[in-house]
C-alpha cells in the first residue's frame, strides 16, 4: 500500500511557501494605496489617521499570513522527519486550510482522510503501559 503521508506533508510545505510569496505584493500594494491616499488628502490629520489605519491592517495581514504559512511549513517538515507530533500538527494545519478555498479545502479534506481514515497511526492513541513480567 502506498503511503500518502509524505505527499500531504509536501503539499503543506509548498502551500506554505506559496503563501509567503504574496506578502511582498501585499506590502507593495498597501504602500501604494497609502501613498495615493496621503497625496489625495489635503488635511494632515485625516491623512495620518488613514495612514495609521492602513498600517495596522497591513501589519495584521502580514503577521497572520506569515504565522499560518510558517506553521504549515513546520508541520510538513516535522512530519517528513517522522516526529511523533508532526502528524498532529498536519491535522491542525489542514483544519486551518479549510478557510483557503478551493485548494486549501481540498488539501484539508485529503489530509484528514489520509491522517485519520486511510493511514491512522498508533501515535494518536495514548501510549500503553507495558506490564513487566516478574519472575
Amino acid at each position: 500500500m502506498t503511503s500518502y503521508r509524505p505527499l500531504v506533508a509536501w503539499i503543506h510545505i509548498v502551500l506554505g511557501v506559496l503563501a509567503l510569496l504574496p506578502l511582498l505584493i501585499v506590502t507593495a500594494v498597501f504602500g501604494g494605496v497609502w501613498a495615493v491616499v496621503a497625496a489625495a488628502t489635503r488635511d494632515a490629520a485625516v491623512s495620518g489617521i488613514v495612514g495609521a489605519s492602513l498600517g495596522v491592517v497591513l501589519v495584521i495581514v502580514l503577521i497572520s499570513t506569515a504565522l499560518a504559512a510558517g506553521f504549515s511549513i513546520a508541520a510538513g517538515a516535522l512530519s517528513l522527519k517522522g516526529h511523533a507530533w508532526g502528524d498532529g500538527m498536519l491535522l491542525v494545519a489542514s483544519f486551518f486550510h479549510l478557510l483557503n478555498f478551493p485548494l486549501g479545502t481540498a488539501l484539508a479534506l485529503f489530509g484528514g482522510w489520509v491522517l485519520l481514515v486511510r493511514e491512522p497511526r498508533a501515535r494518536f492513541a495514548p501510549p500503553r503501559a507495558e506490564l513487566a513480567m516478574v519472575r
